[in-house]
């Protein structure tokens, strides 16, 4: 497979035997495939923090660690490629003060431009991934801040985004997000069976809805 600065996921339909849990895949809808079988979340850790309703199973995303240098190797091969084709900077290079002069109306429109851009290449991605890289946001409603991970207290950084493409396979109408960004502990701090990370619901609107 080629490498990328940003590793793209996409749906594809397989044999229901493949997405079990010895195979490591990933996978959408359905039931969790638990890679740990002894140590299973309790029901009651499986419930909504705002209305106590029993969460329901969205996806699950089996990567393997990638190493720093190779991280830094992506980002720097994905800055040129944007340089090449006119696109870096924007928004992320302007001084506070520049950014001051627009209203917020307009910097959201800025952001979700360059959103809609840069997944025109891929149309079809519902998923982004790139461990200690950076988002791709659609609003410039950001997360005051990141957690650190509840097992060792050290920093969260970013590991993969769940794009609203994904909304057009679950046909399911209550469910609705411009984008899921998902934060893990850097230091990957050993367990036993399954802990929270950080997930940031970023809406298409200003909505800053977080969970944990």
């Amino acid at each position: 497979m080629e490498t990328t600065p940003v590793d793209l996921g996409f749906l594809e339909t397989t044999e229901p035997w493949l997405l079990t849990n010895k195979f490591f895949r990933s996978k959408v809808g359905g039931k969790p495939a638990w890679l740990e079988l002894h140590k299973l979340p309790k029901p009651d850790e499986l419930l909504c923090e705002q209305c106590k309703e029993p969460l329901t199973f969205l996806c699950q995303e089996t990567k393997a660690k990638v190493s720093e240098e190779e991280n830094e190797k992506r980002q720097m091969e994905e800055f040129e490629r944007l340089k090449n084709e006119g696109k870096a900077g924007a928004l992320d290079d302007l001084p506070e003060g520049e950014l001051d002069k627009y209203s917020g109306e307009q910097v959201e429109d800025k952001t979700f431009d360059r959103f809609k851009e840069r997944i025109a290449h891929d149309p079809d991605q519902v998923l982004r991934y790139e461990r200690r890289g950076n988002p791709l946001w659609l609003s410039p409603v950001l997360p005051k801040e990141i957690p650190n991970c509840a097992v060792c207290a050290g920093p969260r950084v970013f590991e993969f985004q769940i794009m609203p493409q994904l909304l057009n396979s679950l046909a399911n109408d209550s469910l609705d997000w411009g984008t899921l960004v998902c934060y893990t502990c850097e230091g990957s701090c050993n367990i036993e069976g399954y802990v929270d990370e950080f997930i940031y619901r970023q809406d298409v609107l200003n909505l800053n809805t977080t969970k944990e």
